[in-house]
């Protein structure tokens, strides 16, 4: 029995000792997204190395703009779902052998911008699915021959301003098999010499070599024979351009030759050199060109496919009218950043396929009068020029136009056609000088979809402004002068989904109207930063927002002035179908509890910057569809509120900035899907009382306190600035662990010690619990006062009954007249013997034991003597008498150890021999039972029979 127990037990704490939390949601250092697969986002957080217990399920790791200097391979353990990994903007200038050995899956590497000086053989073995590698702007000298020879699937690397000032250093990296794109700017390359590569991958088809100060290129072998993009702008010097073969660079379709340090003539050489090659695309920006030469017209002769010519950035005043004759398969045109003051109708009649054309940043004061001849042109950008009024005419000029940029002007007076029916869709008026467009928008843009209007000078908006913009989605009103609107400035806008009127003077009177009647689609309102103001919560008689049923979003943030100081109780009537609020930096302390009732669909709520002192419970408890709340910046001590109802769907809680101390599992409670918790720059304490918080941050798996481990500590005094995760929870709880394994070891150590009792002294043990049980007896009737229902006690042996029966009950009770009890005759029928006993004593005056050898050799009466004993110790009374039957020697005595105290403590009567002495025996023994002193008598009447 005792092996099994010790077994079952030790079972049991090998069990408990293999219990293991799951992985932590929290990772020092980052915030997670996602939970199946997550996104991990450790960038700008001053880390010196890798965080550790990264999810297992990691497909996402940016680590980068930190201090890292060291990278192992027991870094990236068990990530074996990594895809993208950003290492970028640290101190790593080593990289040692098979670093990345742990990631199989990972295909996208960015090491920029670090201090690494060579690349060595092995250090990016185990890649097998690696297609992008980020090497820009490092130390790199040095390339080892073998150094990507574990990238089979390679496509882009990135080498760029890096040491490798040759290509001959340069090698090994275009010999990767399947590398399709490589970057080398900014190298200091002085030369680009094909003959300075041994083997190029025929996959290779993009070469960026921008920024490095050639003297020449020399394209002497067909090595670059499947190039089809070749970017060498922006040479510091002048560039010998040297082509042997013009088939060298046959596959070329795409050449950047922006910034190049050539004149026109030498740049007019090197697109004639190109014979074999049939150009699409060609970028000639920031050459100085000038209207005096050929350059274009030679350009297109021999590149008759040219389907984009750029041209930003030079010096052109004016083309002549045969300039693009030979363009005609030309699609996209920039001369943005030249000198123009006026565009000639003819000089674009040639392009009748060109869809994109951007004149901007010149100095054109008025727009092409005529652009029929272009009947394919889609997009055109005047932004930034020198325009101040603007007609767009009835004629089939902008008949396919459908992006029209003309922001940044100084555009006062702005009309189109009353005829016609345009196909522009987006036309952008921002950033002019408009004062009024009650007139602007006529019958010819009905298909017009996005229109913008920011930053101009309208104070009001007139009825029926906007009503021939039938098909308009998108109205940008930001940052102008509006105070009023009138009734009916949005008719029309049937379709109307998006309305910007934030940053202008629109005031609580400006609302009072029902300006915003017939936006039926309206999905997006923004009010941000005006001057809305109220006095006070009370219901307003017109809500402006009443006909809006189809908002979504609205955003009120950032009133001017006094802010809104109060928000009406009835103020978001009609916005049934709103999904997100913003509401943050609006002066409102206090939110009537009935504000939100209108809003049952609400899902993202921003009432950050209010300086709340607290929030009415019952403010949010129409929102079970809440999945964001925002009340950062405010002087909120609790989040009690959030007990009032239960937010099944509330995801994300940012509570920034506020005076709580901490965050309680009651709260969490009520918050059965959080996932994002953000309680940054509050007074948090270092106490027990975030006990619960700290540990479950660090062992939660479905919630993730973001920022945790920047979080510090206010109080106590002898703590603050300390981080809250170094305080020792330990402190504060029970060292359960510790307590099981004392318990445990007490409790094997025990049973031990019982099983070896009851194997060896078993009697003993019984005598033990049935002494200590009489004793326990003992004090309880020790604290009753009882009326006896017997004068004496018989203690005896069964042994001994004839004489008990013969002798005594006939002396005692039959002459002297006493009441005796007696176990055959009184003990109650069912009753515990150990109880029958102790009650029977108790029910006595006295105790009368008769001792003799058999008694001595009975457990029942040793158990009597030892109750009667423990009475005459706690009562102190004389209430036992002793009567021995025959004489027993000491050394019987001896196991006795009780019985031989009471002999030499007490008298007693021995039976006589001589028959003659009985009368004078009993008459010794009725003195005794006579004797009523309570205290123990040392001159009892049985002194003078002791023998």
């Amino acid at each position: 029995m005792c092996s099994k127990a010790m077994l079952l037990l030790l079972t049991w704490l090998v069990l408990l000792s293999l219990v293991k939390n799951g992985d932590s949601y929290a990772v020092q250092g980052c915030d997670i997204h996602g939970r199946e697969y997550p996104k991990v986002l450790c960038y700008k957080r001053g880390l010196t190395r890798v965080p550790e217990k990264l999810p297992e399920r990691t497909v996402n790791l940016d680590i980068s703009y930190n201090k890292i200097q060291v990278i192992e391979a027991k870094n990236f353990n068990n990530l074996t779902f990594l895809h993208e990994m950003n290492i970028s903007s640290n101190q790593i200038s080593f990289i040692g052998i098979r670093t990345f050995q742990n990631l199989p899956a990972l295909r996208h590497l960015n090491l920029s911008s670090n201090r690494i000086e060579s690349l060595i053989s092995g250090m990016f073995d185990d890649l097998q699915n690696l297609t992008t590698l980020l090497l820009n702007d490092n130390q790199i000298a040095t390339i080892d021959a073998n150094a990507f020879f574990g990238l089979p699937n390679l496509k882009v690397l990135g080498l760029s301003s890096n040491r490798l000032y040759t290509l001959e250093a340069l090698g090994t990296a275009f010999k990767v098999w399947s590398l399709e794109e490589i970057y080398i700017a900014n190298n200091s390359l002085q030369h680009f010499a094909t003959s300075d590569l041994s083997n190029v991958s025929t996959n290779l088809h993009s070469i960026v070599a921008s920024t490095n100060p050639f003297s020449a290129v020399n394209i002497v072998t067909g090595i670059l024979q499947n190039i089809s993009y070749l970017d060498l702008s922006f040479t510091l010097k002048t560039v010998l351009w040297n082509l042997t073969e013009p088939c060298f660079l046959s596959g070329l379709k795409r050449l950047n030759l922006e910034g190049i340090n050539l004149p026109p003539a030498a740049v007019s050489n090197i697109i004639q050199s190109l014979t074999c090659t049939s150009l699409e695309e060609i970028n000639l920006g920031n050459l100085n060109l000038s209207d005096s030469g050929l350059l274009i017209q030679e350009l297109c002769q021999h590149h008759p496919k040219l389907k984009v010519i750029l041209l930003h950035g030079n010096n052109y005043k004016e083309f002549r009218k045969y300039t693009f004759q030979n363009c005609t398969q030309l699609v996209e045109l920039d001369i943005s950043q030249n000198m123009f003051q006026h565009v000639s109708t003819s000089t674009f009649e040639h392009l009748g396929v060109l869809q994109q054309l951007s004149i901007a940043n010149n100095k054109l004061t008025s727009i092409p009068n005529d652009l029929s001849h272009m009947c394919a042109l889609k997009k055109m950008n005047l932004s930034n020029n020198h325009l101040s009024e603007v007609f767009l005419n009835n004629s089939k000029s902008y008949d396919k136009l459908k992006s029209l940029d003309l922001s940044g002007n100084k555009m006062t007076v702005f009309y189109s056609s009353f005829l016609g029916n345009w196909s522009l869709q987006d036309l952008n008026l921002g950033d002019n000088q408009l004062l009024d467009i009650s007139g602007s928008f006529q019958g010819s843009l009905k298909k017009l979809e996005e229109l913008w209007l920011r930053k101009n000078k309208l104070s009001s908006l007139s009825s029926d402004t906007f009503k021939n913009l039938v098909s308009l989605k998108f109205l940008n009103l930001i940052d102008n002068q509006l105070e009023e609107i009138e009734t009916g400035s949005f008719n029309g806008l049937e379709n109307l989904q998006t309305l910007l009127l934030g940053s202008n003077k629109l005031t609580q009177k400006s609302l009072k109207k029902p300006i915003f009647q017939g936006l039926k689609s309206l999905c997006e309102l923004q009010l941000f930063n005006n001057y809305l103001n109220y006095e006070s919560s009370k219901n307003l008689e017109f809500p402006p927002f009443q006909a809006l049923t189809s908002l979504k979003l609205l955003t009120l943030n950032s009133q001017a002035h006094n802010g809104m100081e109060n928000i009406p109780a009835n103020y978001f009537d009609g916005l049934v179908s709103l999904r997100k609020l913003h509401a943050g930096n609006t002066a409102v302390k206090n939110f009537d509890p009935a504000t939100f009732t209108y809003t049952p669909g609400l899902q993202e709520l921003d009432m950050s910057n209010n300086h709340i002192l607290d929030i009415d419970p019952r403010l949010l408890e129409h929102l079970c569809n809440l999945t964001e709340l925002h009340i950062n910046q405010n002087n909120l001590d609790s989040l009690n509120f959030l007990k009032a109802a239960n937010y099944s769907k509330l995801i994300l809680l940012r509570a920034v900035g506020n005076q709580l101390n901490t965050f309680t599992s009651d709260q969490l409670n009520f918050l059965p899907a959080l996932e994002f918790l953000d309680l940054r720059s509050n007074p948090l304490t270092c106490s027990c009382e975030n006990r619960w918080f700290i540990n479950w941050v660090e062992t939660d798996l479905k919630t993730q306190v973001l920022h945790f481990y920047e979080y510090e500590c206010a109080y106590p005094p002898s703590r603050k600035g300390e981080k809250l995760f170094t305080f020792n929870i330990e402190a504060c709880t029970l060292h359960i662990d510790y307590i099981l394994f004392l318990t445990t070891c007490l409790l094997i150590s025990n049973m031990m010690v019982i099983f070896t009792l009851w194997k060896f002294w078993r009697w003993q043990v019984l005598y033990g619990y049935y002494v200590f049980l009489g004793f326990l007896y003992d004090r309880k009737h020790h604290q009753k006062k009882y009326n006896y229902q017997y004068d004496a006690f018989i203690s005896y042996n069964s042994h001994d009954e004839e004489w008990v029966f013969n002798q005594l009950v006939p002396n005692l009770e039959e002459t002297y007249k006493w009441k005796l009890c007696l176990h055959h005759r009184d003990f109650e029928p069912g009753k515990p013997i150990i109880d029958n006993i102790i009650d029977s004593i108790y029910s006595s005056r006295k105790t009368i034991c008769i001792i003799s050898s058999h008694y001595l050799e009975s457990e029942w009466c040793s158990k009597e003597i030892q109750v009667a004993s423990y009475r005459l110790f706690d009562d102190h009374a004389d209430v036992l008498i002793l009567l021995f039957l025959e004489d027993i020697p000491n050394n019987r005595l001896s196991p006795y150890h009780q019985m031989r105290k009471l002999i030499k403590k007490k008298t007693y009567l021995i039976w006589p021999k001589n028959l003659n002495a009985c009368p004078l025996f009993w008459f010794k023994v009725n003195q005794a039972l006579e004797n009523k002193t309570n205290e123990e008598d040392e001159n009892s009447p049985l002194a003078a029979l002791c023998t």
